[in-house]
């Protein structure tokens, strides 16, 4: 063999070396792009966990309460009552006023870290605050078709309510 063959498989084998190196290069540097989105999300993800630990047990009193004011809409506002009774509408309406979430509220810009919860909680919070603003419109109601669509939505609303609760404290980890 000449000396110039050599030199051109030299050469070859140079290239494949330079080629795979370039290669490897170009495969870490992608890598080491994509790390800061994956701290990032790592660091969301985190976040979320904490986010959940830290309302958890707010979430569960907020619960309680719902169910509080489920059995108090059965058992003490059922339909003869509630048309009839001032004084229980508003017992309902000061129960109903400890819903207010407001450990939740501030953190609700955040609520996306959560994951798939966020929307429940969000939707948590805001039937509380319907549950809230209907009990106090039908607190000094006098007719019977309006308290009739009071206690159906208040219902509606609680069972919703406890739904959502049930499934991001049943999700929680």
């Amino acid at each position: 063999m000449e000396l110039g063959t050599w030199a051109d498989w030299a050469n070859v084998a140079g290239s494949i070396v330079v080629g795979g190196a370039v290669i490897y290069l170009g495969w870490k540097a992608n890598h080491i792009a994509d790390l800061p989105r994956q701290l990032t999300q790592e660091a969301e993800e985190r976040e979320g966990r904490v986010l959940i630990k830290f309302i958890e047990e707010h979430l569960a009193a907020t619960l309680g309460k719902a169910r509080s004011l489920q059995r108090f809409l059965e058992k003490r506002l059922p339909p003869d009552a509630y048309r009839q009774d001032n004084n229980r509408r508003a017992e309902f309406f000061g129960i109903s006023q400890g819903l207010d979430m407001k450990y939740v509220q501030p953190l609700l810009s955040r609520l996306h870290t959560t994951g798939k919860n966020a929307d429940r909680i969000v939707d948590s919070v805001s039937i509380c605050m319907r549950i809230s603003s209907i009990a106090s419109k039908g607190q000094h109601q006098a007719s019977t078709e309006i308290l009739d669509l009071w206690h159906l939505q208040l219902t509606h609303e609680i069972e919703a309510l406890i739904s959502n609760l049930d499934a991001v404290l049943l999700d929680a980890p």
